[in-house]
């Protein structure tokens, strides 16, 4: 199943910080998504990871409905240049790659086909910018990750196979931890993942 996702305007992708508040968000319920193939082998629930966008404090973007059927990919915010740490089986089943070909990549990779290599470099190390995306698509991507914007736009992925297909890409950064009582001042929350929802509008149109 494809996630129908509300288009976004450029302008509301540049403008993802200014957001108006939501109502308080419902206490963390394990009936609230139900899905076959909701925990993965790396541990990690996808239950809470929905959780955690809905309830997310000041959202910036539509996503529409949103459930455990989405192609979703959550990447690490801690880590050198961000790498998939969970892949659900939408996500899998849309590009054609099998979960251990994609943890701990980025997801840059989907932006060269299947039958080109992505150039390796170090994490450290700049990335190659694909010839196959517009730079500023590339910088509203980095950008969003840098600062932890959500974002809404188009980009041109790639199967496993070649195959190319036009990605509604929705990224939402979120918060893991349970925001105790801790000092906050002093030790401000930090945003700990990425989470990416793939929409294939090519099979739309």
């Amino acid at each position: 199943m494809v996630m129908a996702l509300a288009p976004a305007t450029l302008e509301r992708e540049t403008s993802a910080q200014d957001a108006v508040d939501q109502e308080p968000a419902l206490a963390y319920d394990s009936n609230l998504f139900f899905f076959p193939g909701m925990y993965c082998p790396s541990g990690f629930d996808l239950m809470k990871i929905l959780y955690c966008v809905v309830a997310r404090p000041h959202p910036a973007i539509d996503l529409g409905p949103v459930d455990a059927s989405c192609p979703i990919v959550l990447c690490d915010l801690y880590l050198p240049d961000t790498p998939i740490v969970y892949a659900s089986h939408s996500f899998l089943a849309l590009t054609g790659y099998s979960l251990d070909e994609v943890l701990g990549r980025n997801c840059r990779f989907l932006q060269w086909p299947g039958t080109v290599q992505e150039p390796t470099v170090p994490p450290t190390a700049p990335s190659t910018p694909s010839p196959y995306v517009q730079p500023a698509v590339r910088q509203l991507l980095h950008q969003s990750v840098k600062h932890n914007r959500e974002m809404q736009l188009e980009v041109n992925n790639f199967r496993k196979d070649g195959s190319a297909f036009v990605n509604f890409l929705s990224v939402v950064p979120i918060y893991w931890d349970d925001g105790g009582d801790g000092d906050r001042n002093r030790h401000p929350r930090r945003h700990r993942y990425s989470v990416g929802f793939l929409c294939d509008k090519t099979a739309m149109e």
